[in-house]
């Protein structure tokens, strides 16, 4: 070719396929690799693969969201739970406030206690449905006081106080200065009415006042006894011993005369109790002595006040009218004359009422008058009677009885020194506070025994 003969004309050169250009590179079966234009399915495969993926994350982006949701959700259900269960404890609350104010004391404290279960690691839920008079409460007024919000931490340090004195032991820290002062006061050997500015709690007056009443009326300081007294007044209305209270207020201001301190002293209508203070208040304040011995000796005081149809007691006369009346209505009037301190009128309606409704007035009408064994036969807890720590000083011996409710014991109260009992007109009794005369030679820690009637309430050596 090309004009040189004979090399076209070679055998096996011009004959030899070309690949790629390459004369001579023949192809070899198994040996040379494919294109990728020679691999079907390679690129469907692939999308297949991103396409798997994305679809991954996008199911894993949707739990998590899903997760989220739900995490959110069970947060926002606790809130809501939370929120219904903090409305019920409060209006338990406000529900047991009322209860304790219309005197209903036993429902007001089954009504605190339903607080205290919707919300028990609520301060107030837990203060309100405690004992503060109980030692079992003492370890838990202590946590209480580690783990509560700041806002609450001076109710809780106040509540640990009333715990300490009821119970005779050393004042705890944390408590406000306030209430402070009111708890060193009334532990003191020579008590007097603290004078600051700050306020304590209502519930450390309650508990402080009657102490202080009771080293005043002990010791005969006049100051401290017309004090407390009023203080007393003031911030109880409705107390128990209100006629009592305003007999000893009227005794000790010299502006008031025979005829108003008269008024006065019908109101107690036990008259050898009555004569039993007039006779300590005369000696008490000697300058008033002769007005006092002349209302104690008037003929006008002796026995009951007249309860029945009088045009000075129109309670008296709704009781009389009130004989046609449904048993629920009388059921009503019997509670308003609890209310109103009327118990011998609230007990005239009961006797004549049917037996279911004696029965829902058993327990208001029994813990006014005072009858404190017969309260204690349902052995319900917050009826059985209590004492306190009974307090030996300057050859008297001083505690307070009652029960959770409150009630003021009218049961026979027997006090045992070394096994010889002290004479009935040896014990004093106002209120919950009983005072009994030790005899002269009494020992250093004698053994005291206190009975309400046949049941012995408390029983141990009692130190100065």
């Amino acid at each position: 070719m090309n004009g040189k003969p004979g090399v076209s004309g070679k055998p096996g050169v011009s004959g030899k396929p070309v690949m790629n250009g390459k004369p001579g590179a023949t192809s070899k079966p198994g040996v040379s690799k494919p294109s990728a234009a020679s691999k079907p399915g390679t690129l469907a495969d692939e999308a297949m693969s991103r396409l798997r993926l994305g679809n991954w994350l996008s199911l894993s982006w949707g739990a998590v969201q899903l997760i989220a949701a739900g995490v959110l959700i069970v947060i926002g259900v606790g809130f809501t739970w939370s929120g219904i269960q903090r409305w019920r404890a409060g209006n338990a609350l406000d529900h047991a406030t009322v209860l304790r104010l219309g005197g209903n004391r036993s429902a007001a404290q089954m009504s605190a206690r339903d607080a205290r279960d919707l919300m028990p690691s609520l301060p107030a839920t837990v203060l309100a449905a405690s004992d503060l008079a109980s030692a079992e409460i003492t370890t838990d007024l202590d946590l209480l006081a580690q783990r509560c919000p700041v806002a609450d931490r001076a109710a809780v340090g106040a509540a640990r106080g009333i715990n300490a004195v009821l119970l005779g032991k050393p004042l705890p820290d944390g408590i406000p200065d306030a209430d402070l002062a009111w708890f060193k006061a009334a532990t003191a050997d020579k008590p007097k009415l603290p004078t600051g500015e700050d306020q304590p709690f209502a519930a450390t007056l309650t508990v402080t006042l009657p102490r202080l009443l009771a080293a005043a009326w002990r010791t005969g300081d006049r100051a401290l006894l017309s004090d407390s007294a009023g203080a007393l007044v003031l911030l109880q209305p409705r107390h128990p011993q209100r006629n009592e209270l305003q007999l000893v207020l009227a005794a000790l201001d010299a502006k008031w005369d025979k005829a108003k301190l008269l008024q006065v002293a019908k109101a107690i209508t036990d008259a050898p109790r009555r004569e039993a203070l007039l006779g300590r208040l005369a000696a008490i304040a000697p300058d008033r002595a002769e007005v006092i011995a002349s209302v104690a000796a008037a003929g006008t005081v002796a026995g009951r006040l007249d309860t029945g149809a009088s045009a000075n007691d129109p309670l008296a006369l709704r009781v009389k009218n009130a004989a046609g009346r449904s048993p629920a209505e009388r059921e009503t009037l019997a509670r308003h004359c609890l209310e109103r301190g009327r118990a011998e009128l609230a007990r005239q309606l009961h006797d004549a009422l049917p037996q279911e409704f004696q029965a829902r007035l058993r327990v208001a009408l029994l813990s006014a008058e005072g009858r404190l064994i017969q309260l204690a036969e349902d052995q319900k807890p917050e009826h059985q009677p209590r004492v306190s720590a009974p307090v030996n000083d300057l050859g008297l011996l001083s505690f307070h009885l009652s029960n959770r409710l409150g009630t003021i014991p009218t049961d026979p109260v027997v006090v045992r020194v070394d096994g010889v009992p002290v004479a009935p007109a040896d014990i004093n009794r106002q209120g919950t506070l009983v005072v009994a005369t030790l005899p002269p030679k009494t020992g250093v820690a004698p053994m005291i025994q206190i009975l309400l009637g046949t049941r012995s309430v408390f029983s141990g050596e009692v130190k100065p």
